[in-house]
């Protein structure tokens, strides 16, 4: 049993909690290894994560991102540009120079695997091939999209950046009530001079 970024409490949990539901759930189930990967507040991660050692649990390797920024949409464009790394700003520039493109895919996770979201995935391996990372195998996200598309409380979408419709960087978002993850993204290894990634994050927070 693999929970990226959870499990999630409505009232935050505590190290017992999470043991006891996990356990409950294992049981249930007939599983007999759990990983979890849990959303912890920085202020609060070390105490957490002491706990759940004392309860048995032990570290190891993660998948999903360790640390994850959080930002305020509602705030004005010149705000967030303002809270930005001035290299930041000077690549979202750089883009617009080059007349990157934003557009979302034209997706339809009914039939998961048609062209756009294979392009996508494509453009993920070569990611994790340049950058050296790993990667779940392609049908893990192709499940993972087609079971959050359009769900009663999920929306997943992919959007490219391109370059005179080339597509030279992609990203898969996830929106949850009032938040939108950015949970992968990948680039080309070719033409990066255009710094499509920065077209694409600045375009998707606007």
């Amino acid at each position: 049993l693999s929970v990226p970024r959870g499990p999630i409490f409505a009232d935050g949990g505590d190290a017992t909690l999470v043991r006891t539901s996990l356990l409950e759930l294992m049981s249930r189930e007939k599983i007999h290894f759990a990983k979890v990967e849990l959303p912890l507040e920085k202020g609060t991660a070390k105490s957490f994560v002491e706990g759940l050692t004392q309860l048995g649990f032990f570290s190891g390797s993660h998948r999903e991102p360790f640390v994850t920024s959080v930002i305020d949409l509602t705030l004005s464009e010149s705000a967030l540009l303002a809270a930005m790394h001035s290299k930041t700003r000077y690549n979202i520039r750089v883009a617009e120079r080059h007349g990157v493109v934003v557009r979302e895919a034209d997706c339809s996770y009914e039939r998961i695997g048609e062209v756009e979201t294979e392009k996508f995935l494509d453009l993920l391996n070569e990611t994790a091939s340049r950058d050296d990372f790993s990667l779940h195998p392609k049908e893990y996200y192709r499940l993972m999209m087609k079971s959050l598309y359009a769900g009663a409380v999920t929306r997943t979408k992919i959007f490219f950046a391109e370059k005179d419709g080339e597509v030279l960087a992609g990203g898969l978002f996830i929106e949850y009530g009032d938040t939108i993850t950015y949970l992968h993204g990948a680039s080309k290894s070719a033409r990066r001079e255009f710094m499509a990634p920065y077209a694409l994050h600045w375009q998707l927070m606007l």
